[in-house]
């Protein structure tokens, strides 16, 4: 079974022998990945609004522009922020200590001068992340919802996909990567 990310099957790291088909490959050349990267930050007491959900408008599109608060879920006062595309891509760039700076930043325009420095962070780069090279799939221009049924065929019933890449129904999600892992282990037990 293969359940790596598209970007490490377009970085040709892995090597097929005999070959893949080459429709399979049209599939993997056709599909891109997109850029979601996440800044966790905990502070030591909560200074932000009761809301679960707040946005921000920068000059720059994209830039800080979703927030999340994780409290309800960590127990602890946590802010979650979402950078996609382009801008998710350009602050993988920068230091761990820069992209803090940043957030918090747009954190004190929110809510005032007196927003503290996180006490803690976390933060992905999913596109330098050898293992992942991207946060997800996506279909570009010219390409089809049918590049990803044709990743998720076997291959001579001998090499079964899985992955967020392979499923139509459910690309992009954790749901559509554990839902194409069954469907792969199915495919398996029927050839077995």
């Amino acid at each position: 079974m293969v359940s790596v990310p598209l970007g490490v099957l377009q970085s040709n790291s892995i090597a097929f022998a005999p070959r893949l088909p080459e429709q399979k490959l049209d599939a993997i050349r056709a599909l891109q990945m997109g850029t979601l990267n996440k800044l966790f930050l905990r502070y030591r007491t909560k200074f932000w609004d009761d809301t679960e959900l707040f946005g921000y408008r920068a000059n720059t599109r994209g830039e800080w522009a979703v927030w999340f608060d994780m409290e309800r879920i960590t127990g602890e006062p946590v802010l979650l922020a979402l950078n996609a595309a382009t801008f998710g891509a350009a602050i993988e760039q920068n230091s761990n200590k820069q992209t803090v700076a940043d957030a918090t930043d747009v954190l004190r325009i929110i809510y005032g001068n007196s927003t503290p420095a996180p006490e803690e962070s976390i933060i992905t780069r999913w596109n330098a992340d050898p293992h992942t090279l991207g946060s997800y799939s996506h279909i570009p221009p010219g390409a089809t919802g049918r590049d990803y049924r044709t990743l998720s065929r076997p291959v001579a019933d001998r090499l079964f996909w899985a992955g967020e890449a392979t499923t139509s129904r459910y690309p992009q999600t954790v749901a559509g990567a554990y839902l194409s892992g069954i469907r792969a282990a199915t495919q398996i037990l029927r050839v077995a």
